[in-house]
């Protein structure tokens, strides 16, 4: 998880570029051998975000206010960034 680890860590007020991020991910190591334990772990929604981001060719903050937040009238709703 990127919040606590110690090498792929950022801090959640770090505006960090999506190539910095997946470079600290890359560089951690696993926690155990995959499939054989389970943990919570933020790193698969950022992921998840960077992946959305990609295949509509914006940010996925855009996505979610556009497809989610103003349909359902949710306009004090933010995503937190240095920039807000």
């Amino acid at each position: 998880d990127y919040v606590d680890h110690p090498i792929a860590r950022l801090d959640v007020n770090e505006d960090a570029t999506d190539a910095e991020f997946l470079r600290r991910v890359r560089a951690a190591p696993l926690l155990f051998p995959a499939g054989t334990q389970s943990s919570y772990s933020n790193t698969g929604y950022a992921l998840l975000g960077i992946a959305i981001g990609r295949v509509l060719g914006r940010h996925w903050s855009l996505a979610l206010r556009e497809r989610l937040l103003d349909p359902l009238g949710m306009h004090a709703t933010r995503i937190a960034s240095d920039a807000d």
